[in-house]
C-alpha cells in the first residue's frame, strides 16, 4: 500500500510506500529530501502553506496599494488626501525644538533692536557732539555697529529657521509612519468586508 503525501519544499504531491512513513525520500518534482507524512501531517503542512501564501498575497496587496497611492499622489497633491480621516500630528514630537526656535527668533529681534538702537544713538551722538563738522572717522564705527547688528540678526534667524525645519522634518517622518499604519488598518478593514 502507498501513502499519499506532499513535499515540504515545493508542495507537490507524491506517493511513498507504507514502510517509509516518517523517513525522508527524494521528491520527484524538486529532487530534494522530504519527510513522508501521514494524512494529518499532510493537512497541517497544507494549512501552513496556505497561511504563508495568504500572508505573501496580503503583503503584495499592501505594496500594490502603496504604489497606486504614490501614483495618485502626484495628481491630487498629497498622500494625506488618500486616507479619509488622516490628521497630521504636527507639533506633537518636537515641541522643545520648536520652543528653542521661537526663543532664538525672539532673541534675534531683541538683538536687532538693541544693536540697531545703539547704532542710531551713536550716530545721533556723533551729530550732536561735533560743532565744527561731522567726523567721518566715527562713521566707520557706526558702520561696524550696523554690520554686527545685521550679522547677529541673520545668524540667530538662521538658527531659529533651522530648528523649525528640523522639527517639521521630524514631525513629517512621524506623520508618514502614522499614515502608513492608517493605510494598513484601512486595507485590513477592506479585506474583512
Amino acid at each position: 500500500m502507498a501513502i499519499s503525501t506532499i513535499c515540504e519544499h515545493c508542495g507537490a504531491g507524491l506517493s511513498a510506500p507504507d514502510s517509509s512513513l516518517g523517513s525522508k525520500v527524494n521528491c520527484p518534482t524538486c529532487d530534494r529530501k522530504t519527510r513522508v507524512l501521514d494524512s494529518e501531517g499532510s493537512k497541517a503542512l497544507l494549512e501552513k502553506n496556505e497561511r504563508e501564501n495568504e500572508r505573501s498575497e496580503e503583503r503584495k496587496a499592501r505594496l500594490d496599494l502603496l504604489t497606486r497611492l504614490e501614483k495618485e499622489e502626484a495628481l491630487r497633491g498629497g498622500i494625506e488626501s488618500s486616507v479619509r480621516n488622516f490628521q497630521p500630528r504636527a507639533g506633537t514630537r518636537h515641541g522643545r525644538l520648536r520652543q528653542m526656535g521661537s526663543l532664538l527668533l525672539g532673541l534675534s529681534w531683541v538683538v536687532f533692536l538693541l544693536l540697531g538702537l545703539h547704532a542710531i544713538f551713536d550716530f545721533i551722538q556723533q551729530l550732536g557732539l561735533s560743532h565744527d563738522g561731522f567726523d567721518w572717522g566715527r562713521l566707520g564705527g557706526i558702520a561696524l555697529n550696523v554690520g554686527i547688528t545685521l550679522i547677529g540678526f541673520a545668524m540667530l534667524r538662521i538658527a531659529a529657521e533651522a530648528c523649525f525645519f528640523i522639527a517639521e522634518s521630524g514631525d513629517r517622518q512621524w506623520d508618514i509612519r502614522a499614515l502608513l499604519l492608517d493605510l494598513l488598518e484601512e486595507q485590513s478593514r477592506q479585506g474583512e468586508n
